[in-house]
């Protein structure tokens, strides 16, 4: 019996709201579907992807986002605020380095909940609900002046779901 309501309480806890803009969590987002183009033989052609999950941490601000360069503002029923976040795909050893990032947050029954991270960085940009969906894009294109006509980055664009896998209570 100690077991099962010790799983009800991390489960709730783990699906429960994030209401303090100072707690750290880690989500993990799964690909549903993904889309884009590749560049082959001199063209574009359209091409789907593997899916692939991300893991997203929000951390503690470091010395790569300390808390005098987060950006705060609001509305009457929004608040925009900068996070520092850490991300990757997972099976890969990509991991970015600590970079602010934009949360919103809605005022829901008097108390603030955040409703989405919009989360970018050199290969990836993200925007998710913690609990909830996502897109994401990947648009680093090489279209510089003097680039190789032999070579383009891919293009991506994917949705899925994401859910709280750690939540620091």
């Amino acid at each position: 019996m100690n077991k099962l309501l010790l799983c009800i309480f991390i489960i709730t806890n783990l699906c429960a709201d994030i209401t303090n803009t100072k707690q750290t969590f880690t989500v993990l987002c799964i690909e549903d579907d993904s889309t884009g183009f590749s560049w082959k033989n001199m063209q574009w052609q359209q091409t789907k992807y593997t899916s692939s999950k991300y893991i997203i941490k929000k951390i503690k601000d470091s010395k790569y986002c300390s808390s005098e360069h987060l950006n705060k503002s609001s509305t009457d029923d929004y608040q925009y605020i900068s996070g520092c976040y850490i991300g990757k795909r997972f099976g890969h050893n990509d991991l970015s380095i600590g970079h602010k990032q934009a949360e919103v947050w809605k005022l829901i029954n008097k108390k603030y909940i955040l409703v989405r991270v919009n989360y970018s960085d050199v290969w990836l940009r993200l925007h998710f609900a913690p609990n909830g969906e996502f897109i994401q894009s990947l648009t680093r294109v090489n279209l510089l002046d003097g680039a190789s006509k032999n070579y383009r980055d891919s293009i991506s664009v994917s949705h899925g779901k994401c859910s709280i896998i750690d939540n620091d209570l």
